[in-house]
């Protein structure tokens, strides 16, 4: 159980990294070269690529037999439900912009084409609500599942993360260039003003 496990830390960390490292723009320059005309299609085949690795990932973590961290009782079930029910709404509110629109669906799949900086919606609370979103569906989803291997997928999802989001700001700042830098300044990161003021008290 003990190698199992190691393997899926590693198998995450590598989807995460393979995840960044094709989104690089040394990477996608290298491939704009050899693809030529072709490499308008760089992103479909990207975001395929990520949603089938993510489906065996998936796939493999749920065969695995693991460790019970501990016992679900209606006292977890009951803000698991709302956690993860939360974090869907979230995630579908941050992505039915690209699907309801041809824009939408193009920029989501297509290279070639500037995307229009989001700012409304749940974009004037937080700047990544949809990194926010999914965070808050996979603490539910810890909660009604407690076992190891969630865990380790929860925390190695959320940590590179985290640790990524400097990485694709900046790729954002020069794409946007002060437009997003005085988002920047205007709006948090993940945690709502309002949520963090609280906190901090």
């Amino acid at each position: 159980m003990l190698i199992s496990h190691l393997l899926l830390t590693l198998a995450w960390c590598s989807y995460g990294l393979l995840h960044s490292l094709l989104a690089m723009p040394t990477v996608k320059s290298t491939f704009r070269r050899l693809l030529g005309g072709n490499y308008k299609y760089y992103r479909l085949v990207y975001s395929l690529l990520a949603l089938a690795l993510l489906i065996l990932l998936i796939g493999w973590q749920l065969s695995i037999p693991s460790l019970q961290l501990w016992r679900s009782t209606p006292y977890s079930r009951i803000p698991a439900a709302i956690l993860t029910l939360a974090g869907v709404s979230g995630m579908l509110i941050c992505l039915k912009n690209y699907f309801i629109s041809r824009e939408g669906f193009y920029d989501l799949f297509f290279e070639g084409k500037k995307p229009e900086l989001r700012k409304n919606g749940l974009h004037r609370l937080v700047r990544h609500p949809l990194y926010l979103s999914t965070f808050i569906f996979l603490i539910g989803l810890l909660l009604a599942f407690p076992s190891l291997s969630f865990a380790i997928a929860t925390a190695v999802i959320i940590v590179y993360t985290v640790l990524a989001i400097p990485l694709e700001e900046q790729k954002l700042i020069d794409l946007y260039g002060q437009e997003y830098l005085q988002y920047k300044k205007e709006v948090p990161g993940l945690i709502p003003r309002q949520l963090s003021n609280w906190l901090i008290g």
